[in-house]
């Protein structure tokens, strides 16, 4: 009896690599979507037409980090 059976070791060892699977999925889907909007925001800073309505904008205008808003800043990141 004993040697036709593998104590359930199969199956645990299925569980374990889909959840391996599945952790990796969701790296790559937390890392990669920052990632991706960061250079999406970039390229259309970057090449981006000024006038259009989805231009960013990012460091032409003003920097965000003046007096004012550092205060805010440090606050938000505090709690």
């Amino acid at each position: 009896m004993y040697i036709g059976s593998n104590n359930g070791k199969e199956g645990y060892s299925r569980k374990i690599s889909a959840e391996k699977k599945r952790f990796i999925y969701y790296c790559i889907y937390a890392c990669g979507l920052p990632v991706l909007h960061t250079l999406i925001v970039f390229l259309i800073n970057t090449y981006g037409d000024q006038n259009a309505s989805y231009y960013p904008g990012v460091g032409v205008h003003k920097c965000y980090l003046d007096g004012r808003n550092i205060i805010n800043i440090i606050i938000t990141c505090a709690l």
